[in-house]
């Protein structure tokens, strides 16, 4: 099995070959490749890559997918999701804010399990609302070096674009989300 992972969490894949060579698959069962798309055709058409997992985008795991039906390779993929988080009629709001908040803010968001619809209850929802906007409020932006910082930066200059250009297409009444500088 041949992984190639996104290149901005090169680890993930490193970190699973490990533990494939661990767990006794030793023999070439399991390699992770880094690549540039460029390669991907060389390293596909081999004898003896026999499938392929990719962790990343979606934009990128059409790549891969194209590249393995071309080649006739098993595949599997963990794509960019679009997670829900649900709040049942019977479920508890203030461990549901304290887990929209850990899960939506781990890493700047940056995770591919982050939430990202929220469903939640008719009878919670004010509840709710209320409770996570005082929750984002209290969280401190800054070096991901220093303690108290709860949220660091994006990782790519693209994503803050994005997430700008986002932030400006809100309607106003959002504002109290943001310091926008």
């Amino acid at each position: 099995m041949l992984t190639r992972n996104a290149d901005t969490c090169p680890n993930v894949g490193r970190l699973t070959e490990e533990l494939m060579i661990q767990a006794g698959f030793n023999n070439g069962e399991y390699q992770n490749v880094y690549t540039s798309n460029d390669q991907i055709d060389q390293v596909f058409s081999h004898d003896s890559v026999s499938g392929v997992s990719f962790t990343g985008s979606s934009k990128g795991g059409a790549l891969i997918a194209e590249k393995a039906g071309r080649y006739l390779k098993r595949a599997v993929m963990e794509l960019g999701g679009n997670d829900a988080f649900v709040v049942l009629a019977d479920g508890d709001v203030n461990l549901a804010v304290s887990a929209a908040i850990r899960g939506r803010s781990t890493n700047a968001g940056q995770t591919c399990f982050s939430p990202k619809r929220f469903i939640i209850a008719k009878n919670h929802y004010e509840s709710f609302r209320t409770k996570l906007i005082e929750a984002l409020i209290q969280i401190k932006f800054g070096d991901p070096m220093d303690r108290d910082t709860k949220m660091g930066p994006l990782a790519r200059d693209d994503l803050h674009d994005n997430l700008t250009r986002q932030l400006e297409e809100l309607p106003k009444s959002y504002n109290i989300f943001f310091q926008r500088s």
